[in-house]
């Protein structure tokens, strides 16, 4: 009896310090023995190979909280979208996240042929009568259709809650 409670202890201690003799197995128990960079490799290629479903998910967690979802598979047709937006809601204004990837779309040359105005403010009351927000998303989760947005000064989180419509811009990279 006493053979097999030691065989049974000595594979637990295995399992999680490895082997001293040889440096085998064992879960690293200390963040200098892990790899952090390999690991982020091995999840990003993980989350690659399953792309296609992690949209789909997404998509359908989305439709269920009764929100609309449109896949542009362009900068033309992602401004095409908003262009027919606007129309179709009346609305008048926008106001937008101060961002790179946002700015690199050419979404701020959209106004011109579309008679938006667009409000530049952080006060909440001028937020508030934008007709539509404009944000992109640092991360969305597939599994509950959750957007992430990390908010600052040139990113406040108003502009995602305060104008009756959002309109969140999101990569494929960012799900």
């Amino acid at each position: 009896m006493k053979d097999s409670r030691e065989e049974i202890l000595r594979k637990v201690k295995l399992g999680l310090y490895g082997d001293p003799e040889h440096k085998e197995g064992g879960i690293p128990t200390r963040d200098e023995e892990r790899d952090f960079r390999r690991e982020a490799e091995e999840l990003e290629k993980d989350r690659l190979s399953h792309i296609d479903s992690l949209i789909e998910s997404f998509i359908k967690e989305l439709l269920n909280v009764n929100t609309e979802v449109h896949e542009a598979q362009g900068e033309e047709e992602l401004r095409d979208f908003i262009a027919g937006l606007v129309r179709e809601k009346g609305i008048s204004s926008y106001v937008m996240w101060e961002s790179d990837y946002l700015n690199s779309l050419g979404l701020k040359e959209l106004p011109k042929g579309e008679g938006l105005n667009q409000i530049i403010s952080n006060d909440k009351n001028d937020i508030a009568e934008a007709g539509i927000g404009i944000t992109g998303a640092d991360y969305a989760i597939a599994d509950t259709g959750t957007l992430v947005l990390l908010t600052d000064e040139s990113k406040p989180r108003s502009v995602s809650l305060l104008p009756p419509v959002h309109l969140a811009i999101i990569r494929k990279s960012d799900i």
